[in-house]
């Protein structure tokens, strides 16, 4: 499966493999957010180290919409995304824009998961 969920108390993790396709990651998130477990103002790990999709400027928008969205429902609280070395050159774009994109929603990007995790981790004291 391209998309895959896990949920870790209030963590939410998303892992992506190979080329995704945005109704992949619709029909994850949908069963990812029915599920009992779930619950208001999850923290969101968007793991895409594995992903093989080419990104587009307006697949990027539309994923920030997409967590944009998931937050104005309440669903989720704080984001991190997850990349490899590859995308370095364009962490500080992300970093700059997903603030304007997804205001109010307190969102990272990072290339160590543990660096990740412990700043969600963080947040749920906020």
């Amino acid at each position: 499966m391209p998309v895959q969920w896990e949920l870790r108390g209030a963590l939410l993790i998303l892992v992506f493999s190979g080329v995704v396709e945005k109704e992949e990651i619709e029909r994850a998130l949908a069963v990812a957010l029915s599920d009992s477990r779930c619950r208001p103002g999850m923290r969101l790990l968007w793991d895409a180290r594995s992903s093989q999709t080419p990104v587009s400027a307006e697949d990027l928008s539309w994923r920030f919409e997409l967590v944009s969205a998931l937050a104005e429902r309440g669903s989720v609280c704080r984001v991190a995304l997850l990349v490899t070395e590859r995308w370095r050159a364009t962490l500080d774009y992300l970093r700059v824009e997903a603030p304007r994109v997804m205001p109010g929603l307190p969102a990272g990007v990072f290339t160590d998961e543990a660096e990740a995790l412990a700043w969600l981790e963080a947040g749920a004291e906020d």
